[in-house]
């Protein structure tokens, strides 16, 4: 499951009490990262021959409406195919287009993408909480 970062629990609490705007981002970036990522965003992200941030439309089709308090994705994300192996992926980021850390995921084991080889979300593969 992702959480929520700091960036996002204060939007949503500022929106909520005191009535702040807070108008989501277009377009969301999923990142890579080579060490575990922070609330606040701070990691290493992933440098290999043939990675590219993913970059997906903030939409209803991508993250359906939920009414449980958890998101999901809803279409299959594919990232780029990696050119060499990576290094150990210890963490996945989700950003908005102005580079705001959303939703974070520490993976349990890291995991390498290997040479030729992608990583694909299915539907319901990303699970986001404000917790």
């Amino acid at each position: 499951m992702f959480q929520a970062s700091i960036f996002t629990k204060s939007k949503i609490a500022n929106a909520e009490f005191g009535a702040t705007a807070y108008t989501p981002a277009d377009t969301l970036v999923i990142k890579l990262f080579t060490t575990t990522l922070d609330l606040n965003g701070t990691g290493t992200e992933l440098v290999a021959t043939g990675y590219e941030p993913l970059e997906i439309a903030n939409n209803l089709t991508n993250f359906p409406t939920t009414t449980t308090g958890i998101k999901t994705n809803g279409v299959n994300f594919e990232m780029s195919m990696l050119e060499e192996d990576s290094d150990e992926i210890a963490a996945i980021g989700i950003f908005d287009d102005a580079d705001n850390l959303l939703y974070r995921k520490n993976v349990d084991t890291p995991f390498v993408i290997e040479n030729g080889q992608y990583l694909n979300f299915a539907p319901g593969d990303i699970t986001l909480t404000v917790s």
